[in-house]
């Protein structure tokens, strides 16, 4: 999910369908949880820097940065192809730097992604939709 992931940290729960990390990605420290089906196919991925931001409002797409837009597009992968963007919301983050929350979806999966304008990822969530 992120070539760029280098974990400190990993801890499964006792029922080994949560797995928990702590790590870096691109220079900043992250959290990571993943939750998995019985069979073993993965239900939740969540990743949150511990960074808050202020949100003051909806936004578009075309909002982003090229910074952020090529963020979006690193942490969508092969799923940016078929993406659809359902909500943009802006804001930013205590210094002042405009933040962005981008959901939309992909075949089976939904995706919460929230970034800084220059790029830095601030929260992914992606989860398996229920039909």
């Amino acid at each position: 999910m992120l070539p760029a992931f280098t974990p400190r940290q990993v801890k499964l729960t006792k029922q080994r369908d949560e797995a928990r990390a702590e790590g870096a990605y691109r220079g900043a420290s992250i959290h990571v949880e993943a939750d998995f089906a019985p069979d073993g196919a993965l239900v939740d991925f969540e990743i949150d820097t511990h960074r808050g931001w202020r949100k003051t409002g909806l936004g578009s797409e075309r909002d982003l940065p090229d910074a952020a837009r090529r963020e979006l597009d690193r942490l969508l992968g092969p799923d940016r192809a078929t993406f659809e963007v359902s909500l943009v919301k802006a804001g930013a983050l205590a210094d002042g730097e405009p933040a962005f929350e981008v959901k939309g979806r992909s075949g089976d999966w939904k995706w919460e992604i929230e970034l800084s304008a220059s790029g830095q990822l601030l929260e992914l969530e992606k989860e398996r939709r229920r039909r």
